[in-house]
């Protein structure tokens, strides 16, 4: 799922509180 990969690269690159 490409959602997948973007999601782990959002998760390392901003913190986890942004991405939700």
């Amino acid at each position: 799922n490409t959602s997948t990969s973007f999601g782990e690269k959002a998760l390392n690159r901003i913190p986890a509180k942004q991405v939700k």
